[in-house]
Order: C-alpha cells, then sequence, then structure tokens
C-alpha cells in the first residue's frame, strides 16, 4: 500500500469517528451553550465541579479518556485529567496508552523514552505522526507533555495498520494469542450489545453499508477494543493507566471496559466521555449516549465540514481511481 494510499484511508477513518460522534458542519457558536464546560456524573445524574470531578478520577486504576479526535478542548481537558489522576500519587507505574500509536512504533516509543530529558514536540517528529492521517500532533501534544510531566511511560495501544486486514478477514486471532482470547472470552459480546455496535457501525459509514454487510468491521472494532484492554492490562502491573482514545472505544457498553471486566475484574476503571455541546440540547438527559459512560464533560464543538459529505467525497474519489474497498476506514 502507498504512503498516499495509507493516508487517504486513514482520513477516512477519521470522518468515520466523526460521524459516530453526531458531528456536522459546526463552528464555536455554543462557546456559551449553558453545557459547555460542565461535568457530570452520569450514574448519581449530578454535576462535578472541578474539585470533584479529580477525586472521582484519582479513585480509577484504569482511566479511559474518549474523545472526538479533531477537537483541541477535549485534549485540552484530557491532559488535565492525566495530570489530576496522577497528581499525587504514589503509584510508581504509571502509563498513557494512546489508540493513535499502533505497537509497530513500540522501538521508537523505547528510545524515545531513553533520552534523558525527552520533549513532547519530539516524539510526533519520531513517529512522524504527520504521515498518520490522525488530526494536527499539535493539538495532542499537550496531553503527551503532561505525561512526560507525571513521569508517565508513553504506550502505543493500536494494531499496526497493515493487521486491520487480516484481522477483517479471520478475526481476533490475527493480533491477540488464541489462548487469551479463549480464557477470558475476549470474542464474545451480549447479542444485544453487539446488536448496538453494529447500528452504531452503520450509521457511522453514512448509509454506505448495511447491517448485513457490518459484520467483519464489528470484528475488526471488537479486536481493536480487545487489543488495547490488553495493553492497558499488561502494563498496568500495581500502578495506573490511562487510555487516549475515540468516545466510541472508551463506551462502557461494547467498547473497552467490556475487556478489561473479563482481563481485569477487580479493578477500578472510570470511563469519560467528552461530548460536544448540540443546539437545543440544553440537558444531560439530551444526550443518550452519555449513559455509556461514568462522567461525561461537555465542551464547545470544533468547527469542521460535514463529515458524511467529506466521506462521499473520499468514497467517490476512490470508485474514479478504481481502488478497493479498504478495511483500515473501518475504525471510530
Amino acid at each position: 500500500m502507498t504512503e498516499q494510499h495509507r493516508l487517504t484511508f486513514g482520513t477516512l477513518s477519521f470522518f468515520v469517528a466523526l460521524v459516530l460522534s453526531g458531528c456536522v458542519t459546526t463552528n464555536y457558536s455554543h462557546e456559551n451553550h449553558p453545557l459547555a464546560g460542565k461535568v457530570f456524573h452520569t450514574g448519581q445524574q449530578r454535576e462535578l465541579n472541578l474539585s470533584t470531578y479529580e477525586s472521582v478520577l484519582k479513585t480509577a486504576d484504569f482511566l479511559l479518556l474518549g474523545e472526538t479526535h479533531d477537537n483541541p478542548k477535549h485534549h485540552h481537558w484530557q491532559a488535565e485529567a492525566v495530570k489530576a489522576l496522577f497528581d499525587g500519587s504514589n503509584a510508581v507505574e504509571r502509563h498513557v496508552v494512546f489508540e493513535h500509536l499502533h505497537v509497530g512504533q513500540g522501538p521508537t516509543l523505547t528510545e524515545f523514552q531513553k533520552i534523558p530529558e525527552p520533549n513532547a514536540k519530539l516524539l510526533g517528529d519520531l513517529v512522524q505522526w504527520e504521515k498518520s492521517g490522525w488530526p494536527p500532533y499539535e493539538t495532542f501534544e499537550p496531553i503527551v507533555a503532561a505525561s512526560l510531566q507525571q513521569q508517565a511511560k508513553i504506550v502505543a495501544g493500536n494494531i499496526p495498520p497493515e493487521a486491520i486486514k487480516a484481522v477483517y478477514r479471520n478475526g481476533m486471532k490475527v493480533v491477540l494469542p488464541e489462548q487469551t482470547i479463549a480464557r477470558y472470552k475476549l470474542d464474545e459480546l451480549p447479542q444485544s450489545t453487539k446488536g448496538e455496535l453494529t447500528q452504531v457501525i452503520v450509521d457511522s459509514h453514512c448509509g454506505f453499508i448495511k447491517s448485513d454487510q457490518a459484520g467483519p468491521m464489528v470484528d475488526v472494532q471488537m479486536s481493536k477494543d480487545a487489543f488495547m484492554a490488553l495493553q492497558l492490562a499488561t502494563v498496568r502491573g500495581n500502578g495506573k493507566a490511562v487510555l487516549i482514545a475515540g468516545r466510541g472505544h472508551t463506551r462502557k457498553d461494547f467498547g473497552v471496559p467490556q475487556y478489561l471486566a473479563k482481563l481485569q475484574p477487580t479493578s477500578t476503571v472510570v470511563a469519560v466521555g467528552h461530548i460536544e455541546v448540540a443546539e437545543g440540547k440544553q440537558t444531560l438527559a439530551d444526550y443518550p449516549e452519555a449513559r455509556h459512560y461514568d462522567v461525561v464533560v461537555f465542551t464547545p464543538a470544533w468547527q469542521r465540514e460535514d463529515p458524511c459529505e467529506k466521506m462521499r467525497a473520499l468514497m467517490k474519489k476512490r470508485r474514479t481511481a478504481r481502488l478497493p474497498a479498504d478495511p483500515l476506514s473501518w475504525t471510530f
């Protein structure tokens, strides 16, 4: 696969993530929205002040921070959450796992962390972030800086891009040991939950696929979530671990929490969803997705074009160029 080809599909996967988040053409006109900047504990149905929010974060063994990838305000909140979790903690082992880094980049991360005084900007250069298809590195840099400030090790969380096709064809066993899958039943989700995941994938593809076509994509999504959960469980040790990922991955119903509950059932998982506010939706109850997180943080929406329109343009370009369908696009 050429680099240009890969970037096309990386970009498409990014737009899938935006559609999943319910994003449309927006700007920062919602800065004054009554929910913007507010934090809620969904189980207790109450608003949290900043101090109480930080106290909730500190209870976590695994802190999962879900984002809309292109929203800088989400990355700001994520960076502050990393600081809050580790600040004053006696956890010797500290890890921050990024969906945006894949395990093929592990050697580069190892070398980076051998540098006596690594800086956040250098990491982006070393992993060639600008070629990855993710939004600009400078918006993620504050999270890396917060991790380094708190002496946390940065860990790759994702499956290598070149393995996605194989997962699509042959399932989770391509990237996870079969005995681990069988022992923890990582390839199983409740039927209703799997149905919800299927519908979310269908919705996120703007009508380009039907539910009976989504099966392999469900397998890819489950494999990514299980893989990230295993990465978290492996590195945590006796300390604390953070996941920085798209909000679909941090959902409690079908995301990484499902797999952490199997791998480390006695650990405390706190799943956070950073959700963009929308016009006419002024209460927690107006955001049904919120129930899938322990805590939600509402932010203004980031300016972007309609991702479905972008996706249509990319799909048209792909057909014109006679490029094959590629499961690299099936991610959120």
